[in-house]
């Protein structure tokens, strides 16, 4: 059996997932961790999922509320995925080698 040659937009989803793992086990072994957090005050029924904001935890201090509120679906998502990445590239996890 012939393996299927993937194309080139499942290659490069395959590769920024990966990145994202990374970037998430970087960040959580350095104890920095995002999630999203339920804004106080909305209504119970369980007609829609409840609006967040994401917060940051970091071992030692008190987390860190953003400031931006988002519906869960994944706008939510893609934004952590971006703050992993961001925080990875910040703390050096993506050096380039010379």
């Amino acid at each position: 059996m012939v393996a299927k040659k993937k194309s080139r937009s499942q290659k490069y989803d395959e590769e920024h997932d990966w990145r994202i793992i990374r970037a998430i086990k970087f960040c959580w072994d350095r104890g920095y961790k995002f999630y999203p957090v339920v804004v106080k005050g909305q209504s119970r029924s369980f007609k829609t999922l409840p609006d967040c904001y994401i917060e940051l935890s970091r071992e030692g201090h008190p987390p860190t509320k953003g400031k931006e509120i988002y519906k869960q679906n994944d706008e939510l998502w893609d934004k952590m995925e971006q703050l992993y990445l961001h925080m990875y590239e910040k703390l050096g996890g993506e050096q380039k080698k010379i």
